[in-house]
């Protein structure tokens, strides 16, 4: 669906340029992207609103965004699964009740996979140099390090959720990594 809408734009997009000194697939493969995000945020924030908890899931969309910038993670193939899984964890992240011990809990175990896996898949997303990584996971693990006393409970899942999709998994067939 989101591909299909890319190509159409990139179609026209092409087609429009007088001077076409681009790549259309690039173009194409930017579209993607920015599709994929504006209809995924605009649907997120209508859903929530019309259930009237659009500030609590922006406040975990921030959060979630933000750090997801800075510590990578894992990124489907396609756009429709990501829309799919972004949308239902947006507007599920809010709905979770924590107890104090549950923050901790999931705090603890969000900074750990961070100093592990931070920042995960970020080569083939970013253009940000390699030298910078060391960087980027002090960055994102004094994030979670100094909004762990803050207690929230959105913040708390929002950092939990991007620290899951940082873990590798390596599966191991026949003696070679796959």
């Amino acid at each position: 669906m989101i591909e299909k809408a890319a190509d159409r734009l990139a179609g026209f997009i092409y087609e429009a340029a007088d001077d076409a000194k681009f790549n259309k697939a690039i173009l194409r493969y930017a579209l993607i992207i920015v599709v994929n995000f504006v209809l995924t945020i605009s649907f997120v924030m209508a859903v929530s609103a019309l259930f009237g908890y659009w500030e609590e899931v922006a406040f975990g969309l921030f959060i979630f965004i933000i750090l997801r910038a800075i510590s990578g993670g894992y990124h489907f193939s396609t756009s429709t699964p990501c829309f799919i899984l972004t949308t239902l964890t947006a507007l599920a992240i809010p709905l979770v009740p924590l107890t104090v011990t549950g923050m901790n809990v999931l705090y603890a175990v969000s900074l750990v996979l961070f100093i592990l896996f931070s920042p995960s898949n970020l080569q083939k997303q970013s253009r940000i140099p390699k030298k910078y990584y060391p960087v980027l996971k002090l960055v994102s693990v004094l994030f979670v390090g100094l909004t762990w006393p803050l207690y929230s409970e959105i913040m708390t899942m929002a950092i939990f959720t991007q620290a899951l999709t940082m873990i590798h998994f390596t599966f191991w067939k026949g003696g070679e990594n796959k």
